[in-house]
């Protein structure tokens, strides 16, 4: 073996085991959270502006067409009606991020993302998109209901349960999503500014932030 190809093989696997800590392929089979608390599915209403306050955990209703580099809107099953994200966001950046419950990095960089929505409310919205095992919404809602009440996530949930026959196109409207977490950070005018796969800090997420805002 050369020099060149033990080189070629260390930088391989120290990029394996980095990208392993910071993301789940949808085949890992990662263990289950802690859940400590038991709620029912938040579907609030709000009777002055949206049918639907956050934080919410709601069923995956419809995808749209893809357009490249653009939101693909999509909707939400709230109550009787379908919610469209394009108008749940409309004249705010928006924070796209796919996870799941079952993947270790995704609830790492939860508590960041907690704060992110917390300070920028006024000008972005997090979404979290939920790619769940359970292969129907009562049992993937419940599991997600619980995790946002444990841990105070402050922003709306979509959940996609494993047997949806949606998967695969809220997964492909997105340019495929091989692992998770994959977060797009996404401007008013709906364009893709940037991608991000595998966790990350606040601050590196406030850098992606503040050049799409134009802050710096």
């Amino acid at each position: 073996m050369t020099n060149n190809t033990k080189i070629f093989l260390i930088l391989a696997f120290s990029f394996i085991v980095a990208f392993s800590q910071s993301a789940c392929t949808q085949q890992k089979n990662d263990d289950q959270p802690k859940i400590t608390e038991n709620v029912q599915i938040k579907q609030e209403t709000n009777s002055n502006t949206k049918a639907v306050s956050s934080p919410g955990v709601f069923e995956l209703s419809e995808v749209g067409e893809r357009t490249e580099n653009k939101l693909v809107n999509f909707y939400f099953k709230n109550l009787d009606k379908n919610e469209s994200i394009k108008d749940y966001a409309k004249g705010k950046y928006i924070f796209l991020n796919f996870w799941g419950t079952w993947c270790p990095p995704c609830r790492r960089e939860i508590p960041e993302i907690i704060e992110i929505q917390k300070e920028l409310k006024d000008e972005l919205v997090v979404i979290g998109v939920a790619l769940e095992r359970q292969p129907d919404f009562e049992s993937a809602g419940k599991n997600v209901s619980e995790f946002v009440a444990a841990n105070g996530i402050n922003y709306l949930n979509v959940v996609v349960p494993s047997a949806s026959p949606l998967r695969m196109k809220i997964a492909g409207a997105y340019g495929g999503i091989q692992a998770v977490p994959t977060t797009f950070l996404i401007d008013k005018d709906g364009n893709i500014f940037e991608t991000i796969v595998g966790s990350r800090s606040k601050a590196e997420f406030m850098q992606s932030i503040n050049r799409m805002m134009g802050k710096q």
